[in-house]
C-alpha cells in the first residue's frame, strides 16, 4: 500500500505546468491486472488496483465493492491519498468464511474520489471460491448383536461447501460375513445428510463364545475418505449357559449311579463280627483313676515386671526307674500366668517352661534338666506352688521420625524408659525362682541420637512397657508408650515431630530512625495471616507475634497512612525466636513546582496538570495571571505522598501533551524545569503575487484531499492570506483569480511549525 510519506523526496515547493496553466484533464486512471481470483474457504484473497491522479490537487480515493457479502470485504486503507500525477495502490481483501459456498462470484469494484464523487473508475473480475469437500459419518448402531443377520444405518453428513457425490462401501476383511450397502452412491446437497442401509450376513457358530466380526465402512467424496468400523457380534446357536446346565446334569447323574452301585454292593455282604486278640489281658474292666491321680499347678511371672505371663507352655516330665524323664503332660498359662496339670500319675516329676521370646527354664530356676528340682507326688497329692520366674530375650524398638517439610537437618534424641508400674524389685529374682516384693524397682533407661530419621533401640529387657520420648532443640517433646513382649522387635508407627512455636518481634521506624506508631504490621505465611498495630506511646513502634508455626518463611508488611508500604521476608527455624526485626517506612509529603511557556517564550495559562502515582491522582491548572499564587503559566502541587514515583502530564487545547517524571525518596519540593509547550497546529500563510505586486481578493484553497479550507487574499496588505490551526499533514494550496491561470503548490505541515509560502500567478492565456 502507498503512503503520502513515500513521496517526500519527490515533492518540491511548487508543481505546475511548464506554462503555468492548469491541466484540464482531471479523470482518475486505474488498472487491475487480474480477471480471476481463487480462494479456499477460510482464507483471504487480495486484489490491488493501481490508481493515478491526473488532477492538480491531492485526491482521496476509496473503493466500493459489489457482488459478494459486504462482511467479506475489507479495505487495506479506507481512503488512499494520491498526489497529482502520482500513482497509489488500493488494496481490497476478501475474508471468505470457512463455510462459504463454492462457486464463481462476479465482483465489481468502483474506485471513487472523496472530493468529487463523479470521478470514478470501475473494474470487474471473477472471485472463485474453491470447493472443499468434507464428510461426517455416524453408524447407528456401531455395535450390532444378532444371529445370522445384522443391520446398521450410516448417516452421512455433507460438511463441505458444495454438493457432494458420495460413494460408500463396506466389507469384512476376515471374509467371515457378506456385507451389502444400499445405496452404494448418492447425492447429498450442501448442509444436508443421506442415510445408507448396511446389511451383514455370516455363518453363525454352533456353540462357544459369540463371534465378533469387524466390518470396515468406507465413505468417499472426491479425495476425501472417512473410515468407520461396525462390530457384528454373532451369537452361537447353542448358548454357553445351556451347555453348562447339561454338563452339571451329567455329573449329578454319574454320582447317583456310583452311590447306588456302592450301596448295593455293601448290602449284599455278610455282617462284620468282633473278636478280641488272644493276648488281651483279663482283669477289672474299670479302674477309677481318681483313687491314685495327682496334680500340679503354679504361676509363671516375668522377671522384669513380676506380672504373670500368658501363652507359655508348662510341661511335666515323670522320672522313670533309670532316671530318664518321660513326658507326662503339658498346659498353657492363662492371662494371669497361672497353669494347672491335672490327672497325673503318682511319681517323681520335673517341670519345664518354654515360650517364643523367652529363655527356657526348668523349675525352679535357669538350668538344664539335670539341675532341675524333682518333685515327689504321692497318690492324690497336689503340688500347688510350682512358681517360675522367667526372663524374656532382649527386645528392640524400631521406627521412623518424620520432620516437618522444609526442615533442615537437626539432631534429635530418643529416650526409652521402662515404666515403673509392675517393675520387679532389685535382686536376682530370676535366680531365686520368685519375684522379690517391696524392693525399689530398677528401671531400664537408654538414650540414643536420631541422625538419619531412624529410631533403633536394642537390648531392651522384656516383657515390659516403655515410654518413648523424642526431643530436639526447637521441637515440641513427643512421648508415647510401647509394649514390648518377650524378645519382640516392635515397629512403631511413623513419629511425626512438631516444631515448637516461634516468635518474631521488633520495631517500626521512619527514614530518620524515629519509631513510628499506628503502623499496621501483618505477618503472613501461606494461608496464615495475623496483624498487629504498633503503639503510639510507651514502647512506640514495637510489635510482637507469638505462637508462630515453624519452620516457615514469613512475609511481614508494614502499612501506615501517609507512609510508604514496605515488606520484608523472614526464615523462622524450628521453635526459633527472632527478635530485633526492623521495619522501615518512609513518610511525609512532597511538592512539585513548575512553569510553562510557548515556543515564543510567552507564559501559558489554563493548561491542565495531572500527577499520577501508585494509588494517587491530583489535578490542577497553570495560572493565567501573576498573583499571590505565583507567576502566570506556573503551577504548584502539594501533599504528594512520599516516597513514590509520579508521572506529570501537561495538556491543553492546541498544544501537544508533554509528560515528565518525578521521583520522591523523601519529603521536600521538586522544581521542574520550565516546560515549552509545542502547538499541535501551525499557521500556513503567504502572499499571492503577480510579479512583485500583491493580488487581493484571490480565492486560496487549502485541501487535504478529504477536507477543503477556503479564504480570500487580503487587499491590504495586498495578496496576504493565512490559515490558522492547520493540523499536521500534506496539503495542496490552490490559487484562483479571474484573469489568471489557477496555480497549485504542495505544502507539508509539521505540528507547531508555521509555514510561509508565497505563490506567484500569471495571466491566463487568451
Amino acid at each position: 500500500m502507498s503512503d503520502i510519506g513515500d513521496h517526500d523526496a519527490a515533492i518540491e515547493s511548487e508543481d505546475s505546468a511548464e506554462d503555468g496553466s492548469v491541466r484540464a484533464d482531471c479523470d482518475l486512471i486505474s488498472a487491475l491486472d487480474v480477471s480471476h481470483v481463487s480462494v479456499r474457504p477460510g482464507d483471504i484473497a487480495r486484489i490491488s488496483i493501481q490508481v493515478t491522479n491526473s488532477g492538480e490537487i491531492i485526491d482521496g480515493i476509496t473503493a466500493i465493492v459489489d457482488g459478494v457479502d459486504p462482511d467479506w470485504v475489507r479495505l487495506g486503507r479506507p481512503v488512499v491519498s494520491v498526489f497529482p500525477d502520482e500513482t497509489a495502490q488500493v488494496d481490497v481483501f476478501f475474508d471468505t468464511p470457512a463455510n462459504c459456498p463454492a462457486g464463481d462470484y462476479l465482483v465489481i469494484a468502483r474506485l471513487v474520489s472523496t472530493i468529487d464523487p463523479e470521478r470514478q473508475t470501475v473494474h470487474d473480475f471473477w472471485l472463485t471460491v474453491e470447493e472443499v469437500p468434507a464428510l461426517g459419518v455416524d453408524l447407528v448402531p456401531q455395535i450390532v448383536t444378532g444371529g445370522k443377520i445384522g443391520r446398521s444405518t450410516a448417516q452421512v453428513r455433507n460438511e463441505g461447501n458444495g454438493a457432494a457425490n458420495v460413494r460408500i462401501s463396506a466389507f469384512d476383511p476376515a471374509r467371515g460375513a457378506d456385507v451389502v450397502v444400499d445405496p452404494a452412491s448418492f447425492f447429498v446437497p450442501l448442509g444436508e445428510s443421506g442415510f445408507v442401509d448396511i446389511r451383514m450376513r455370516g455363518k453363525r457358530p454352533w456353540f462357544g463364545q459369540p463371534e465378533a466380526r469387524q466390518v470396515l465402512v468406507t465413505t468417499k467424496v472426491d479425495d476425501v475418505e472417512v473410515e468407520k468400523t461396525i462390530t457384528f457380534n454373532q451369537k452361537p446357536r447353542i448358548p454357553r449357559g445351556l451347555i453348562t446346565i447339561l454338563i452339571l446334569a451329567g455329573i449329578i447323574a454319574l454320582w447317583v449311579l456310583l452311590f447306588w452301585f456302592v450301596m448295593t454292593t455293601v448290602r449284599s455282604q455278610d455282617a462284620v463280627g468282633k473278636a478280641p486278640a488272644s493276648s488281651f489281658a483279663t482283669g477289672e474292666e474299670q479302674f477309677p483313676l481318681k483313687l491314685i491321680d495327682v496334680s500340679a499347678s503354679g504361676t509363671v511371672t516375668a522377671a522384669t515386671t513380676g506380672n504373670g505371663i500368658a501363652r507359655l507352655t508348662v510341661e511335666a516330665f515323670r522320672q522313670k526307674a533309670d532316671g530318664s524323664l518321660d513326658p507326662a503332660g503339658s498346659a498353657a498359662t492363662i492371662d494371669d500366668g497361672s497353669f494347672a496339670l491335672p490327672s497325673l500319675l503318682p511319681g517323681t516329676y520335673a517341670f519345664r517352661v518354654t515360650g517364643d521370646g523367652f529363655t527356657e527354664i526348668w523349675y525352679p530356676s535357669a538350668g538344664g534338666a539335670d539341675t532341675a528340682e524333682r518333685v515327689e507326688l504321692a497318690p492324690n497329692e497336689t503340688a500347688s506352688s510350682i512358681d517360675v520366674v522367667v526372663a524374656g530375650e532382649t527386645g528392640r524398638i524400631v521406627g521412623t521420625v518424620e520432620l516437618p517439610p522444609n526442615t533442615p537437618e537437626v539432631l534429635l534424641e530418643v529416650k526409652v524408659t521402662q515404666n515403673p508400674e509392675g517393675a520387679a524389685g532389685s535382686g536376682s529374682a530370676a535366680d531365686s525362682g520368685s519375684a522379690t516384693a517391696g524392693a525399689a524397682p530398677e528401671l531400664f533407661t537408654v538414650t540414643e541420637p536420631v541422625t538419619d530419621g531412624t529410631i533403633d533401640v536394642d537390648g531392651l529387657p522384656t516383657p515390659a512397657t516403655y515410654t518413648v520420648t523424642v526431643t530436639g532443640e526447637g521441637f515440641a517433646t513427643l512421648s508415647f508408650e510401647q509394649v514390648v513382649d518377650g524378645g519382640e522387635v516392635t515397629v512403631v508407627n511413623t513419629v511425626n515431630v512438631v516444631a515448637a512455636a516461634g516468635e518474631v518481634s521488633g520495631r517500626v521506624i521512619d527514614q530518620s530512625g524515629n519509631p513510628v506508631g499506628d503502623v499496621t504490621v501483618t505477618i503472613r505465611s501461606g494461608a496464615f495471616a495475623a496483624a498487629a498495630t504498633t503503639p503510639t506511646s510507651g514502647n512506640t513502634g514495637a510489635f510482637q507475634f507469638l505462637g508462630l508455626v515453624t519452620p516457615a518463611t514469613y512475609v511481614i508488611t508494614f502499612e501506615a497512612e501517609r507512609f510508604s508500604t514496605s515488606t520484608i521476608a523472614l526464615e523462622v527455624g524450628p521453635g526459633q525466636n527472632v527478635p530485633g526485626v526492623v521495619g522501615t517506612v518512609v513518610g511525609g509529603n512532597g511538592t512539585i513546582v513548575g512553569s510553562t511557556i510557548s515556543p515564543s517564550g510567552l507564559a501559558i495559562g489554563g493548561l491542565a496538570i495531572e500527577v499520577i502515582g501508585a494509588g494517587f491522582r491530583q489535578e490542577t491548572a497553570t495560572l493565567t495571571s501573576t498573583g499571590t499564587g505565583g507567576a502566570a503559566g506556573s503551577f504548584s502541587m502539594a501533599n504528594i505522598p512520599v516516597p513514590g514515583t509520579y508521572t506529570i502530564t501537561l495538556s491543553g487545547d492546541g498544544f501537544q501533551t508533554e509528560t515528565l517524571d518525578a521521583v520522591f525518596m523523601a519529603a521536600g519540593t521538586q522544581l521542574l524545569a520550565t516546560v515549552e509547550m509545542v502547538p499541535i497546529t501551525a499557521e500556513v500563510s503567504g502572499l499571492v503575487l503577480d510579479g512583485a505586486a500583491g493580488v487581493g481578493q484571490a480565492t486560496v484553497t487549502l485541501s487535504s484531499g478529504v477536507r477543503d479550507f477556503v479564504t480570500l487574499s487580503a487587499s491590504s496588505p495586498a495578496g496576504r492570506f493565512a490559515f490558522n490551526g492547520v493540523a499536521q499533514g500534506s496539503y495542496t494550496l490552490t490559487v484562483e483569480q479571474n484573469g489568471f491561470a489557477p496555480h497549485v503548490v504542495l505544502v507539508r505541515v509539521a505540528g507547531g511549525v508555521d509555514i510561509v509560502r508565497d505563490i506567484s500567478i500569471v495571466a491566463a492565456t487568451p
